[in-house]
């Protein structure tokens, strides 16, 4: 086993190299302590391979709520904001988060202006502008696609681009998070590629299986119950991204993760449950971390079903 193989907050390691994976851990919604992860110290370049026990079913986070669905998207795609490793909310895809005090934010609070990054571009080299923001805004409440949350974007009354790079949300009501919410939690999506496609099969879309993102890692194969593989992005509008290739492995069962970390067969773990970390601490070489993640795991039911209309019924079973 490598004398400088070690443990480290997988999350941190990608902020550091990519300056990415803005969800720190998750999706907003409560904040989890005490999750380690397992990785290699980091060098410049070189191949990051992950241990991960569940598999993404699909890597569109607009139609997906899977913790590691939503892992591997903030490889690849953009959001206008994201979480530095402070947990400070900082801007992504967009040159500035907006306020009252630079503009950005009407008076009345029902007007926000945002103003996307002029060099970033998709991963087949197309041209990231308004029009992509817009049509994601279009998905998002489109009734015939079965999106995770329309929380937030249902209260957008209009958007406006006067130009390629600005974007003009017009709300129905004041929500004091939008500029936190809303393309936080879903990535801007290519007009280009998905328009015209919206509807019932729209989640059956081979796109969600083979992604082109805009983020600092470009979407290279995945073979399914085995592994995903992204390789860097040396156009990434936020820098050439600091590791070449990280490939997630699959791995459903903690002890097998366990033994090829130990192996060397992979270099990180990310969310670590603690089970294993009791067991990983004693491997000699091997160091844990754990930090603070913004993610939470729920159950959502469907009310609007007839089947599962009686609450009074559901809340006995549970």
């Amino acid at each position: 086993m490598p004398a400088t193989r070690k443990i480290l907050i997988l999350l941190t390691v990608i902020l550091l190299f990519a300056s990415s994976c803005d969800r720190d851990g998750g999706s907003a919604g409560g904040q989890r302590r005490g999750r380690g992860v397992a990785g290699a110290e980091g060098k410049a370049g070189g191949r990051l391979v992950i241990g991960m026990q569940q598999e993404p079913e699909i890597l569109n986070e607009a139609v997906n709520s899977m913790v590691a669905g939503i892992y591997v998207c903030n490889m690849i795609f953009s959001k206008f904001v994201r979480h530095n490793d402070r947990m400070e909310l900082v801007p992504d895809l967009i040159t500035a988060i907006p306020t009252v005090e630079n503009g950005g934010i009407s008076p009345d609070h029902l007007t926000y202006t945002y103003h996307l990054r002029e060099n970033a571009a998709w991963h087949d080299g197309v041209p990231l502008t308004s029009a992509d923001v817009e049509f994601t805004w279009r998905l998002m409440m489109h009734p015939d696609v079965n999106v995770e949350t329309r929380q937030g974007w249902d209260i957008i009354d209009s958007v406006d681009t006067p130009d390629e790079h600005t974007v003009v949300f017009y709300l129905r009501e004041v929500y004091a998070n939008f500029a936190g919410d809303c393309f936080y939690d879903e990535s801007v999506l290519p007009a280009h590629l998905l328009d015209g496609k919206l509807g019932p099969e729209f989640q059956g879309l081979d796109f969600h299986r083979n992604p082109v993102g805009s983020g600092p890692f470009i979407f290279s194969e995945w073979v399914p119950g085995s592994h995903i593989t992204v390789r860097a992005n040396r156009d990434w509008y936020g820098g050439e991204p600091g590791l070449d290739e990280i490939v997630i492995v699959f791995i459903p069962d903690a002890n097998a993760l366990l033994m090829r970390l130990e192996a060397g067969e992979v270099t990180a773990v990310d969310n670590a449950p603690n089970e294993l970390l009791k067991v990983a601490e004693r491997i000699s070489g091997v160091t844990v971390h754990r930090n603070a993640a913004l993610f939470n795991e729920h159950l959502d039911v469907n009310f609007e079903n007839e089947i599962d209309r009686s609450r009074g019924a559901f809340g006995k079973d549970i």
